[in-house]
């Protein structure tokens, strides 16, 4: 009997977390549909498998497999009319219609010519993308601006798809902002990039390819700069991380290596926070979350972000930025089966930043608003198709954002993007 109670005790106790206002949940129930499965997506939560069900089009219920299942806590999208059927510890889920969103981003400026790039003049390099934004502080003289992806792969025919060593191995270099950039006046202006303008790059057979996508959260509090990126090397592709206080100069920098999650890891966008935990958002295909309280010792953490309602694949953008609200607004990067970019975005909970408050249903834009991220002349082209935000800072108003972004892995690009809130947040606006 105490078993009986006990599981019953437990039932009760993972509806209420399960359903918040989200999904009915049916406890101890497996639904089959003649052994179909839409989509299986292993190792993420409960509400977020009710979640995919909600953007799958195509999916009447979800069910999250018990702990002693192979494998464990995962999610499959089933059609409607499944059957079903008894099975301990399994949950069937059904998503409640949506509150109104809470939170919408539209682009309220964008600058039509590429604000960095060499068919301008304003870069020595060939291909110049990937940047990220660089807050002035006392460690840099008040210097804002961009570390940018920098790589020469000349006399390209058709798309470059640069790699290689030596020149044609990423570099990051700083380009000085020298205008304002928060309204839509002018277009920013920058420093030009050349080889001096170079900060950091490869130094053995670990990142002898690269040094690539920059992603930098500044600390306050320490005065200390957190770079983390992607060191290509000779039999690896991972996630590195490196601090400066001044990320403007090449002398200064510490190398802390690996972050440790592995082969194919990258893009990582840290969110500090004035108390711990501090996050860690990261990933390309799936964006996974984890948190921690050393901003040097990080673990892999869970799926976060699987997919977009217009893209399947996503990857992380620049750390997220609070909102006057408290929330905190992330833009990110999704693409689909051709290979196109589009940027997007998400609001996080201001309370808990695992909690997904909003998110876009769109995306803010697409290459074909710009021949340059297409890849067309005279800009260049590295890999066509292409926008990738990856930079971003809140400007003299605080629900206008100015972002900077790859255009075809060639140039860079810049546009605002608003950001206004209109309702109160329920668990699934």
């Amino acid at each position: 009997m105490l078993s009986v109670i006990m599981l019953l005790v437990f039932s009760i106790s993972l509806f209420a977390q399960g359903s918040a206002n989200c999904c009915r949940m049916e406890n101890d129930t497996d639904y089959d549909h003649g052994g179909e499965v839409l989509k299986q997506i292993n190792n993420i939560t409960i509400e977020q498998c009710c979640e995919e069900c909600r953007l799958a089009e195509s999916c009447g219920v979800a069910v999250y497999s018990a702990s002693y299942d192979i494998p464990p806590h995962a999610c499959f999208l089933k059609r409607k009319g499944a059957v079903p059927s008894a099975k301990q510890g399994v949950h069937a889920l059904f998503p409640t219609p949506k509150s109104p969103p809470c939170y919408s981003a539209e682009l309220v400026g964008f600058d039509m010519a590429p604000v960095v790039s060499a068919a301008n003049g304003t870069s020595t390099f060939a291909q110049v993308f990937n940047p990220s934004w660089i807050v002035g502080s006392e460690g840099t003289s008040g210097k804002a601006g961009l570390l940018i992806r920098s790589q020469n792969c000349t006399s390209c025919s058709g798309c470059c798809r640069c790699s290689g060593t030596d020149q044609k191995a990423s570099k990051i270099t700083f380009a000085k902002l020298l205008s304002p950039d928060g309204s839509l006046a002018e277009a920013p202006r920058f420093e030009k990039v050349t080889g001096d303008s170079v900060v950091f790059g490869p130094q053995n057979n670990t990142d002898i390819k690269g040094t690539e996508d920059p992603r930098v959260a500044y600390d306050n509090s320490t005065g200390l700069y957190y770079m983390f990126y992607t060191c290509y090397g000779v039999n690896n592709v991972e996630l590195c991380l490196a601090t400066s206080k001044n990320p403007t100069a090449s002398d200064g920098w510490t190398r802390h290596g690996s972050v440790g999650f592995g082969q194919g890891s990258k893009s990582a966008a840290l969110l500090i926070r004035d108390e711990p935990p501090h996050y860690l958002i990261w990933g390309a295909g799936k964006i996974r979350i984890t948190s921690s309280s050393n901003l040097l010792k990080w673990s892999p953490g869970k799926m976060f972000i699987t997919d977009t309602p217009f893209n399947p694949n996503v990857e992380a953008g620049p750390p997220p930025m609070k909102l006057p609200s408290g929330d905190y607004i992330f833009f990110h990067n999704s693409w689909d089966k051709n290979d196109v970019y589009k940027p997007t975005w998400v609001v996080l909970s201001g309370k808990d930043p695992t909690n997904i408050l909003a998110r876009g249903q769109t995306p803010l834009w697409t290459p074909d608003k710009a021949p340059w991220m297409e890849g067309k002349a005279p800009y260049g082209c590295n890999v066509p198709n292409v926008a990738f935000l990856e930079a971003a800072h809140v400007t003299e108003n605080p629900n206008i954002f100015r972002v900077y972004f790859g255009g075809s892995d060639n140039v860079i690009g810049s546009a605002l993007v608003k950001v206004t809130k209109s309702g109160t947040c329920g668990n699934c606006g």
